[in-house]
C-alpha cells in the first residue's frame, strides 16, 4: 500500500508539471497532495502495528533494530545492524521509536530499489542529547546536487518527504550524503533524546 500510494503522488505530480490545463493541474496537485498525506499517516500507524515488540512498555533499541533488521530486501543484499552507545534494552521514546522505524524503512526501502547495492548498514547511536540512525549503502549514490529538489514541499519523491516529515515532527531532522570514497548513500535521522540525570 505505501509503495503504491508513493507511485500514485508521483504520477499525479509528474502529470501536473507537463500539462497545460489549470483545471487538470489543479486536480493532479490535489492528487498528490493527498496521497503524500494519507502515506505519513499511514506510515504511522504501520508502526504502532507491526513493530516486533510488547505493547505494554516502552520499545527498546534491539527492538528497533530488529525491525530494520527485518524489512524485506533482495537475496544478493547483506544487511548489518549495530548499536552504539546504548543496548538492546535501552528504552525509546515511542514516538521518537515510530518516526525512526519511519526513517529507517523508506531508507532500505530506497536503497533496496535503486541504488543497485549489495551490502546495507543500519546504526542506532546514544548521544547524551540525540539518537541517530544511520542507514547507508555500498550502491551507485545519490545525486546530491538536485537533492534540494528532490525534498521539497512540492516535489514527487514522497519517500523523502515522509522521511523529512517523521523526524521533523519530533523536532529533529534528516539529511542524505555521499558514502565513503563517493560510492554509496548515507541516511541519518536525527531526534533530540536528552540522558536523564539523577537526582542528586
Amino acid at each position: 500500500v505505501v509503495r503504491s500510494l508513493v507511485e500514485i503522488g508521483s504520477s499525479a505530480y509528474q502529470g501536473r508539471d507537463i500539462t497545460e490545463d489549470a483545471a487538470v493541474h489543479g486536480l493532479l496537485r490535489s492528487i498528490g497532495d493527498v496521497a503524500g498525506s494519507t502515506l505519513e499517516a499511514l506510515r504511522g500507524e504501520l508502526a504502532t502495528l507491526s513493530n516486533p515488540r510488547e505493547r505494554d512498555r516502552p520499545p527498546r533499541a534491539g527492538e528497533l533494530l530488529e525491525a530494520l533488521r527485518l524489512e524485506p530486501r533482495r537475496g544478493d543484499v547483506t544487511r548489518t545492524v549495530e548499536l552504539y552507545g546504548l543496548d538492546n534494552d535501552s528504552e525509546v521514546p515511542e514516538h521518537l521509536f515510530d518516526a525512526l522505524i519511519s526513517v529507517g524503512e523508506e531508507a532500505l526501502a530506497n536503497a533496496e530499489r535503486h541504488s543497485e547495492c549489495t551490502s546495507e548498514h543500519v546504526r542506532l547511536e546514544r548521544t547524551d542529547a540525540e539518537l541517530r540512525l544511520h542507514v547507508s549503502d555500498n550502491g551507485r549514490g545519490t545525486d546530491l546536487s538536485v537533492l534540494e529538489s528532490v525534498l521539497a514541499k512540492r516535489s514527487g519523491h514522497l519517500g523523502l518527504r515522509s522521511m523529512r516529515a517523521a523526524t521533523r515532527a519530533v523536532g529533529g531532522y534528516t539529511k542524505l550524503v555521499d558514502g565513503p570514497f563517493e560510492r554509496g548513500t548515507e541516511v541519518f535521522a536525527v531526534v533530540p533524546c536528552p540522558k536523564k540525570t539523577s537526582a542528586s
